[in-house]
């Protein structure tokens, strides 16, 4: 036995047939518009309390350890800036690298030993969409033997956060990083060069470890403890980065 519809209910089942392939593509559409919203929100960094108190000028003394704890480099400084706006940080760090092997060896430039070095490397780093790790930026390449790592720091608390460097090959970390701010004044660091999976057993898992220990200075003290930081480690060449992404040294006229 087959059922009559109403008119009214005739009318009504069949606008609402027709309304229907009208309402679904509404609903994607709307759907598709929210995930992109989502995907493409940057949060402000300057909204973040890490960012907040990082903000600034910082001067740093600083040691490096090999895997086996001994000093490769027994003392050293370095200026950090840190600049935030809404969606971007920029990092300038200067190191003050005493005379000896390790500071020429290390950029690849050929020099002299009795001569102190002076690093000045300026990384950007983008905010990304992390819910579980508000305030999260991934770098961009500091330079042309960095283009193969991914380089991020996420937040873990109001006052600190993790550095993670990532060969993007291999997908092993290079270098873990805890940045500690216990207080507006004071900025710790200690960064863990780590060694390839397939090298642990013969060389440990430690290939070096950093220790910065910073107090916050003004903007307006920058050069004078750039100049007093060169007397005291005899600097004779200041090495940067040229467009390519390649360190070049600029030998200082006192020298």
């Amino acid at each position: 036995m087959l059922l009559t519809l109403p008119p009214t209910m005739r009318l009504l089942h069949k606008t609402t047939k027709s309304l229907a392939p009208i309402l679904v593509c509404k609903i994607l559409a709307g759907t598709m518009l929210l995930g992109t919203a989502i995907t493409s929100y940057a949060e402000d960094l300057k909204s973040v309390p890490f960012w907040t108190v990082q903000q600034g000028h910082w001067l740093s003394e600083n040691t490096y350890m090999d895997g086996k704890f001994n000093t490769k480099i027994k003392h050293y400084g370095t200026i950090f800036s840190i600049d935030v706006n809404a969606t971007e940080a920029s990092i300038t760090e200067r190191k003050f690298y005493p005379p000896g092997y390790f500071p020429g060896s290390a950029v690849g430039l050929e020099i002299p030993e009795s001569m102190g070095v002076q690093l000045v490397q300026i990384s950007k780093a983008h905010s990304v969409n992390n819910l579980q790790a508000p305030g999260s930026v991934v770098f961009s390449p500091l330079n042309a033997y960095r283009a193969g790592t991914e380089d991020k720091i996420q937040p873990v608390t109001q006052n600190s956060a993790l550095f993670t460097s990532t060969n993007k090959s291999t997908k092993q970390l290079a270098y873990q990083m805890l940045i500690s701010l216990p207080n507006p004044n004071t900025r710790i660091v200690v960064n863990l060069g780590l060694n390839p999976e397939d090298k642990i057993y013969e060389l440990g898992p430690l290939r070096g470890v950093s220790v910065f220990s910073a107090v916050r200075i003004q903007h307006a003290e920058i050069e004078k403890q750039q100049k007093l930081l060169r007397q005291r480690y005899n600097t004779g060449v200041v090495v940067t980065t040229d467009e390519q992404g390649k360190y070049k040294a600029t030998w200082l006229e006192n020298q």
